[in-house]
């Protein structure tokens, strides 16, 4: 035991003895840097301590360092990370590709949609649902492979009332390709399907969807189709290209047509039957239709903001007006990694915009004499690219004289 306890006090003797001799060796170079991050005051045996990470250098690379230049307010302005300076997100845009909401990410639009896991996400119809029709919608994006994603997507919408059933089911497929940085491609396909069986009573869902369609209804009940049964399947195809300038802005291209139909009902003719998206056209085929027939193609130019997108353009379809349904479109997002990783850039700009303006108006605390050269935490010079400053170099700050002292000798 022993000799255990004259071990312990020969190492603390040592330890001691190893700080007494560097001490002495500060205390001979005042402006060396010791890798405690302390330096000694000039003439005395006192040392003081950084708060801040240090850098180790010797006296004559400390003699020969230079000021830094602060950064004046129109470098720090060309610095802030706008969307528009920002490099584009190939996965920001969902609803013509393959890509799914990031987990945590929200959607509110036509369709108010979820992510729920990575490459997975729900949405529904929240003004439908309130009028009775109820409906779902799931994407998942199923293959991840570098620059090529396939997603696979269902939708179902119902309306059940006491003399009519119907059902509205899609499932269709997309694949997108990062063709170049700025530029990617997108192919898809669905198929949807119809079902219903009996009369609508419009008026149980909305007033306002009262009109010409109830006096059809009228018509089609007077003649005994009260049991009325239809059942019509559509196939449609669909691509888009998207190139992307920067974060915010990007130039996209649509194109889509019904190319096989089918109708099953007892009726004669589906004049009845609201003519959107040229699904009317399309039934009136029974097997493969002309894409001449229902085809839409638009062009378009998509913002995203910070939260805000919008599409707005213009394009040429087989009904008149029904490019509208793909050249227009505005949601808000919340959460999501992205959004999250933009917030800390900005939230990281508006700090050091703030420390640079504290800076250059003198608000930096005088560190007092003693310090080696190059000890700061001012901004750092301007990087390339940048607006070219005033030019005046800044005083070097030196630690406070009211720090924490220690009275240590090497004795």
């Amino acid at each position: 035991m022993g000799t255990l306890i004259i071990g312990i006090v020969g190492l603390l003797g040592g330890a001691l003895a190893g700080e007494a001799e560097e001490l002495e060796a500060l205390s001979e170079e005042p402006e060396a840097v010791s890798e405690w991050g302390a330096w000694v005051v000039p003439g005395t045996s006192e040392f003081k301590c950084s708060d801040g990470p240090v850098t180790v250098v010797d006296a004559e690379d400390a003699a020969n360092a230079e000021a830094v230049v602060p950064l004046d307010q129109d470098q720090v302005d060309w610095l802030r990370p706008k969307l528009s300076r920002l490099p584009a997100n190939p996965r920001a845009q969902r609803s013509y590709s393959a890509y799914a909401l990031e987990p945590g990410e929200f959607e509110l639009g036509l369709m108010t949609s979820a992510g729920v896991i990575r490459g997975v996400q729900i949405g529904s119809n929240l003004v439908l649902n309130g009028l009775g029709v109820y409906n779902g919608e799931v994407k998942i994006n199923a293959v991840q492979a570098g620059p090529v994603d396939m997603a696979i997507i269902g939708s179902r919408y119902q309306l059940y009332q006491d003399r009519y059933k119907a059902s509205f089911t899609g499932v269709g497929a997309v694949t997108s390709i990062q063709v170049l940085k700025p530029w990617s491609l997108h192919l898809g396909g669905d198929y949807y399907q119809l079902k219903s069986s009996g009369l609508v009573d419009l008026d149980a869902i909305s007033p306002f969807l009262s009109g010409p369609v109830d006096e059809a209804v009228d018509t089609i009940a007077t003649e005994g189709y009260d049991d009325l049964d239809i059942f019509a399947s559509v196939i449609r195809v669909r691509g888009a290209t998207d190139v992307r300038f920067n974060r915010r802005d990007s130039i996209v291209l649509q194109f889509s047509a019904f190319v096989h139909a089918r109708l099953q009902t007892e009726l004669p003719e589906i004049g009845f039957i609201p003519d959107i998206a040229s699904i009317q056209d399309a039934l009136s085929y029974d097997g493969y239709v002309p894409v001449s027939e229902t085809y839409m193609t638009s062009v378009a130019w998509q913002f995203a903001w910070k939260r805000a997108e919008l599409r707005v353009g213009g394009g040429i379809s087989s009904v008149p007006g029904a490019w509208l349904m793909q050249s227009t479109e505005f949601n808000y997002k919340l959460g999501g990694a992205s959004r999250r990783r933009e917030y800390r850039m900005r939230a990281t700009w508006r700090d050091n915009k703030r420390d640079a303006r504290d800076w250059n108006s003198g608000a930096v605390v005088d560190e007092g004499p003693g310090a080696p050269a190059g000890f700061d935490d001012g901004p750092v010079g301007a990087p390339d690219g940048a607006p070219a400053g005033d030019g005046a170099p800044a005083e070097v700050p030196t630690p406070p004289e009211d720090d924490a002292v220690s009275d240590v000798s090497p004795s």
